[in-house]
C-alpha cells in the first residue's frame, strides 16, 4: 500500500503526555468543572453564578450551579371525555405551562385537538390516532386545549405541568 494516494503516510505524534498538554486538563480543576469567562447571573433558564453575586474567573473562581426551575416539575394527569361535540379541557395557564402530553388510549378512534379554539374533525391541525402519544417538552402550546372525536364516548388521557417564572431575570 506504500505509494497509495488513498493511504497517506501516517506522521508520528507529539511527545507529549495527556498531563503535559495544557488544552486536555485545567490545571488547578477537577475533571468535569465547567469554565466560566467573566460574570454570570442566574436567568430563565438557570445559569452558572458565583457565590455572592460576584462574577467567577476561569483561574480559580469558585463555582456554584443554579438549576433551571422547569426541570423540576409537578405533573398533573387527567383523563378527559372525548365525545361528538368539542369540549375544553384545559384552560389557558396563568403562569407558564412547561410540559404537555396527550394520549389516545382508545384502539379505533380518533381524537382532534384545538388550541386556543374548538377543535374539529375537519379543521384540527393535530389529530391523536388510536393509541398515539405527543409530547410537547420544549415548544409548549399556552393556549385552551379543546378536544373532539369520532366516535361518542371516549377519552383522552392528558399530563401537564406549570411553572410560575420570573418576569425578568435575576439579578
Amino acid at each position: 500500500m506504500a505509494g497509495d494516494p488513498r493511504f497517506p503516510p501516517i506522521q508520528p505524534g507529539q511527545d507529549l503526555t495527556p498531563w503535559d498538554a495544557s488544552q486536555m486538563l485545567a490545571r488547578g480543576r477537577p475533571v468535569g468543572t465547567p469554565i466560566v469567562r467573566g460574570p454570570t447571573l442566574p436567568g430563565y433558564g438557570g445559569a452558572l453564578v458565583a457565590p455572592g453575586g460576584g462574577s467567577s474567573s476561569s483561574v480559580g473562581g469558585i463555582i456554584t450551579w443554579v438549576a433551571m426551575a422547569h426541570q423540576y416539575a409537578k405533573m398533573i394527569n387527567g383523563v378527559f371525555p372525548a365525545g361528538l361535540t368539542s369540549v375544553k379541557i384545559i384552560d389557558e395557564p396563568t403562569s407558564y405551562r412547561n410540559f404537555l402530553m396527550f394520549r389516545n388510549p382508545d384502539a379505533a378512534a380518533k381524537l382532534y385537538i384545538g388550541f386556543g379554539q374548538d377543535a374539529s374533525i375537519a379543521n384540527s391541525t393535530l389529530i391523536l390516532n388510536p393509541g398515539v402519544m405527543v409530547l410537547f417538552d420544549s415548544v409548549v402550546p399556552q393556549d385552551d386545549l379543546y378536544v373532539i372525536s369520532d366516535t361518542a364516548g371516549k377519552t383522552v388521557n392528558v399530563m401537564y405541568s406549570t411553572v410560575a417564572l420570573p418576569e425578568q431575570p435575576l439579578v
